[in-house]
């Protein structure tokens, strides 16, 4: 551990020749998470950097949301082949809902990620349905072949990403699984932030429909957030203390894609949140700002009630989804303060009352009101 601090610090320093390996290797976006119990961030602690380098070698937008899907998929794979192996190890009750929530997520891992190639899609829809019934082996062998057989049709990049971004600080089985979901959620969060950005720039350049169709990608994507989770729920609430003891705090609502999506929507005031981690250009417009100033000009009233539409049915699925994060926060951690430096369960409740287009909403209620 202390040749990989050193190696880290060197590294940070801009040696030049450790540099140069960096451009050519993840190592400088690894060697963060194996040094961070100490001084790290939500970021270090899933390797956020290592996604990104791995995404950033996709050039197009397709290829983009195809490689991040691949990565959701792998990540779902993997976590239901670690709770299946410890459900042949503890057959308890727990771990028996842990896994089938698991293997749920599996299962329906289309919605999370729609550009699976289609032979994933075949293999995890074609899995036998599992019956409650409480039988722990026939669902850890069923859970494992469904894995094994997701992961063996997973290109190597991504198998490597996911095998080599699971440091947990602790040595409970609760905390794989914590690390693995918001690894899922984070790769979510940077779908819907893309998208949004997409939405902006198909607009600036009038093509409505193309706006229409990333948004209702995003809205799908959210909506779907449920089944992560049912996943989540499992944690028990004393092993999530010891986690949140060793971990110094660190959130999702630090997340910087997270905080994309609610500052790409539209305009909030200063400091409107904060915790607000993300950072980015004032004088860029947001979609709410984009499509507003479309209404007046250019757009049809077919396009703009379409448009309107989606972007309400993301709204409600984001602020659905931040209730149910509030709803799983109170039965983890209950009303003691939340991480991230937050008040926990009702700095959540809060935040699921702002709309990501409160111009949609003043828009909604005036309509109510005329009526």
């Amino acid at each position: 551990m202390a040749e990989l601090r050193q190696l880290h610090d060197l590294l940070a320093e801009g040696e030049a020749a450790l540099v140069s390996l960096a451009s050519r290797s993840p190592l400088a976006h690894w060697l963060p998470l194996s040094v961070d119990q100490e001084d790290g961030d939500y970021h270090t602690y899933i390797g956020t950097a290592l996604y990104e380098q791995h995404w950033r070698r996709a050039s197009r937008w397709r290829t983009e949301t195809e490689s991040r899907d691949a990565v959701i998929v792998a990540l779902a794979a993997d976590l239901l082949a670690n709770e299946a192996h410890a459900l042949t190890h503890t057959a308890s009750r727990d771990q028996y809902a842990r896994t089938r929530a698991a293997f749920q997520l599996l299962k329906q891992s289309a919605t999370l990620a729609p550009t699976m190639p289609p032979f994933v899609a075949d293999a995890v829809s074609g899995a036998p349905t599992v019956a409650d019934g409480g039988d722990g082996m026939a669902l850890a062998t069923i859970s494992m072949n469904l894995a094994e057989d997701v992961l063996a049709w997973t290109s190597d990049a991504p198998r490597q990403l996911v095998d080599i971004t699971m440091l947990p600080v602790t040595q409970l089985h609760d905390e794989q699984m914590f690390i693995r979901c918001i690894q899922i959620f984070e790769g979510l969060y940077v779908q819907v932030a893309r998208s949004l950005e997409c939405a902006i720039a198909a607009l600036e350049e009038d093509d409505a429909g193309e706006a229409e169709a990333v948004l209702r990608d995003a809205a799908a994507r959210v909506e779907a957030m449920p089944i992560l989770f049912r996943v989540l729920t499992t944690m028990p609430r004393d092993a999530f203390a010891v986690i949140r003891d060793n971990t110094h705090g660190r959130s999702a609502i630090q997340s910087r894609s997270y905080r994309q999506v609610e500052l790409l929507s539209a305009p909030r005031e200063a400091g409107f949140d904060p915790q607000q981690a993300a950072q980015r250009d004032v004088a860029d417009p947001t979609l709410q700002e984009v499509y507003l100033k479309r209404v007046e000009r250019r757009m049809t009233a077919a396009q703009a009630d379409g448009l309107a539409k989606v972007m309400r049915r993301l709204d409600l699925a984001w602020r659905m989804s931040k209730r149910t994060h509030w709803g799983v926060t109170l039965k983890v951690i209950g009303s003691v303060p939340g991480t991230g430096g937050t008040s926990g369960a009702d700095y959540l409740k809060h935040s699921a009352s702002i709309s990501l287009f409160p111009a949609l909403e003043a828009d909604t209620a005036m309509g109510a009101a005329s009526q």
